[in-house]
């Protein structure tokens, strides 16, 4: 029987979350599903038009991807969680076949460069959570094992997580400890913590939803060594902070404002920072990307509602755009060609938190699979000869996805005024605080 467009119906956005939704990520795909259905009734003009094969193509590869946890909602407010905030506690894409190599060829030394002020802010306030400059030298990459001897729920031991997020506890500091990249080299070295330094070993950082930072009202350093609304009460101590949460402390411990009228810290969420992009007095933009430069250190990748994250180190060919151009196969690109590092709080691996990551430890996600889709474009604007400066959104992305990138250039986007992190002095001897070795 022929098919007659005009008799198609899509399934409702209810009847494919009944369909598919289970679990603990069921909130947070609901609103991916909602959000996805309402971007491809704009691309099909409601269901009565055909897209290109392009963006059909990139359109599904986009909503077939697992969905990441979200940071933190929008209508969470400050006054919910300040008092904890500052009150410490003690204590399927085509891919080219490898080339074979007929010879190992030993790279020439590199020279470490100075970091972006956000990628400088980035490092220190992880340095600071873990009072070690290892955390910066030891990256989750792929293949790193999940935390260990901590549980997440909606409800431990009688506490709720805010607005309807998961909470989590540590049940076995020990355990913990032992699987964790960093914390695992820290408990085996005889000389840490060092002079002025916590012990993280005994006081970790964790991801946690909703848990906020702000400064101290009378001193105006940043109060990090608390829990906050996302760790339950029970739980040994810890350090928790989300996504939004940590890009903000660090942006504003480098004195870089979000809009250029800016007078004190300003928190930010996913959503905030995607709708400061777009204002007239901001300092911040959508980034200008070329095929020789695709992203920059201490941009920001920034999906609104999910995650948010700093790009900390650039290395050779950061998305496989000059790989995949010289094989004249750009659609091959996929997130494990990424050739960069970022620094982040996150539920990845089990709620790890502050964390310095290698990007192609993922393999899929809205984030990563949208960069994805802008390297793949600046590929094949590559190979058409076309390698000047553009727009980093593309037709067919997710418009809650973002590249942006502060001006730091300007000087109505800095501060004098730099916030100090509590625990700042243990690490400021830290050389890959203030350089970038680019070890991607």
């Amino acid at each position: 029987m022929a098919c007659n467009q005009a008799d198609y119906k899509p399934p409702s956005v209810d009847e494919i979350i009944e369909q598919e939704l289970i679990g603990e990520d069921r909130d947070q795909r609901v609103q991916e599903i909602r959000d996805n259905d309402e971007e491809l009734r704009k691309l099909t003009r409601n269901y009565t038009a055909v897209p290109s094969v392009w963006e059909a193509k990139e359109r599904i590869n986009e909503i077939t991807s697992p969905p990441k946890p979200e940071c933190i909602p929008d209508s969470i407010h400050r006054d919910e969680v300040i008092e904890e905030a500052t009150s410490g506690e003690d204590g399927v894409n085509e891919v080219v076949p490898p080339v074979a190599v007929e010879e190992i060829i030993t790279p020439d030394p590199v020279e470490p460069i100075p970091l972006h002020p956000a990628a400088k802010g980035a490092r220190k306030l992880l340095a600071s959570f873990y009072q070690s400059c290892k955390a910066i030298d030891k990256p989750i990459a792929d293949g790193q094992g999940e935390l260990k001897g901590v549980i997440m729920g909606d409800s431990i031991d009688g506490q709720s997580g805010l607005q309807d997020g998961k909470i989590r506890k540590i049940t076995n500091l020990d355990t913990f400890v032992e699987s964790h990249v960093v914390l695992s080299e820290l408990k085996s070295d005889a000389n840490y913590p060092g002079p002025q330094c916590r012990d993280a070993t005994k006081h970790p950082p964790l991801f946690a939803y909703a848990s906020r930072k702000y400064p101290n009202r009378t001193t105006g350093e940043f109060k990090i060594f608390s829990k906050g609304g996302g760790i339950t009460r029970s739980s040994p101590p810890a350090s928790g902070i989300d996504c939004s949460s940590f890009v903000s402390v660090a942006m504003a411990s480098q004195g870089l404002k979000m809009s250029k009228d800016q007078t004190g810290f300003r928190d930010m969420t996913t959503r905030s920072l995607k709708a400061q992009a777009a204002k007239a007095d901001s300092c911040l933009s959508n980034a200008k990307v070329s095929p020789s430069s695709p992203l920059k250190a201490g941009d920001i990748l920034n999906v609104a509602t999910t995650h948010t994250v700093i790009i900390d180190s650039v290395g050779k060919d950061p998305l496989g755009i000059d790989k995949y151009a010289a094989a004249d196969n750009c659609n091959g690109i996929s997130p494990k060609d990424f050739n960069f590092t970022y620094i982040h709080s996150g539920a990845i691996l089990n709620s790890y938190g502050p964390s310095r990551v290698k990007a192609n430890y993922h393999r899929s996600g809205v984030m990563w699979n949208n960069l994805a889709v802008m390297a793949k474009r600046l590929c094949h604007e590559k190979k058409a000869g076309n390698v000047g400066t553009r727009d980093s959104r593309f037709s067919g992305m997710n418009s809650n996805f973002g590249l942006l990138r502060h001006k730091s250039e300007d000087p109505e986007c800095v501060s004098d005024k730099k916030y100090q992190i509590e625990g700042q002095k243990c690490i400021e001897g830290c050389e890959n605080t203030e350089k970038d070795f680019q070890d991607v």
